[in-house]
């Protein structure tokens, strides 16, 4: 029996902002039935043209600072781009977030109330490889400089160009999804193996035996 479902409903199955599946709906990007005005969904029609599409579900970023005009800015910037966000105000919030599930990335502020952005790092660092982008003013170029140094995959100025801003953001996600990363490789008698790949790299011993990773 086929189910049909509304914007709202098939957003919140797919995890994806009801605005962006509006507007997808809208534009004829997605299996849509129109009554009047409304738009409606097949669950199982939708479900083989995801499969046909290979289309992966929206990624998720969690958004941390204390000045709120600056997550709301985030959050509709990245929402209209196509990304789920959530949003915490202080750092033990997105700690207890991040409990409850892993996001794709996270954008955190340095000076939130309760543990600082630095302290929030170092938490995340203990138990995910989830990248982290600190979110610091214009003048902060000291909270830069110490954010890459303890970790932080990178920055980004609070003022920015929206257009710009999302480009980074997904050249971040790109990067953190693809790249060779050698912590995720193992070391097979010379033979260097990435789980989940369908290649290995040969490295080259030298004289003292040891190997040194591809350049």
């Amino acid at each position: 029996m086929e189910e049909i479902v509304n914007v709202h409903k098939l957003a919140e199955y797919l995890k994806m902002n009801p605005r962006t599946l509006q507007s997808k709906a809208r534009k004829g990007k997605i299996p849509t039935i129109k009554i009047g005005r409304q738009y409606r969904f097949d669950k199982e029609q939708i479900e083989r043209w995801l499969s046909q599409q290979s289309i992966r579900k929206p990624l998720n970023i969690f958004v941390v600072d204390d000045e709120q005009y600056v997550t709301k800015l985030v959050k509709r910037t990245l929402e209209d781009a196509g990304y789920i966000v959530s949003v915490a105000n202080e750092g033990n919030s997105v700690l207890a977030m991040l409990a409850e599930r892993e996001p794709d990335m996270v954008l955190l502020g340095v000076k939130i109330s309760g543990l600082d952005g630095y302290q929030v790092l170092e938490r995340i660092q203990e138990s995910s490889d989830v990248p982290v982008l600190m979110l610091t003013a214009v003048h902060e170029k000291a909270a830069m400089a110490h954010s890459l140094g303890i970790g932080a995959d990178d920055f980004i100025e609070k003022s920015f160009l929206p257009r710009v801003f999302v480009a980074r953001i997904r050249a971040k996600l790109r990067r953190a999804s693809g790249e060779l990363r050698t912590h995720q490789m193992h070391n097979i008698d010379g033979l260097y193996v990435r789980p989940g790949a369908f290649s290995a790299i040969e490295t080259e011993r030298r004289d003292h035996g040891d190997t040194r990773y591809p350049e």
